[in-house]
């Protein structure tokens, strides 16, 4: 029988500061593929933390935020407000 400690689960009191690939994508509601493919560009900036991927949560913030300022002040024709 496998022992369980408090130590390995996160107290679910603690902030937020990192989300794996796949939390961030369910965040975004995209793709973890096109989540790589934002991070492969430099659109979204990883953190890489014992080989994890990881991404900051004020990095998220800052990516949202970008693009929503992107899509309300126009883009002169680019979209890179668009993630989908």
């Amino acid at each position: 029988m496998q022992q369980e400690h408090k130590d390995e689960q996160p107290d679910s009191k603690l902030p937020v500061l990192v989300l794996a690939r796949q939390e961030t994508a369910a965040v975004l509601r995209i793709s973890v593929r096109k989540l790589d493919y934002l991070i492969e560009r430099g659109e979204l900036r990883p953190l890489r933390i014992g080989g994890r991927v990881l991404v900051a949560w004020s990095e998220l913030c800052r990516f949202v935020a970008e693009r929503q300022a992107a899509a309300i002040g126009g883009t002169g024709g680019h979209q890179k407000g668009v993630v989908g």
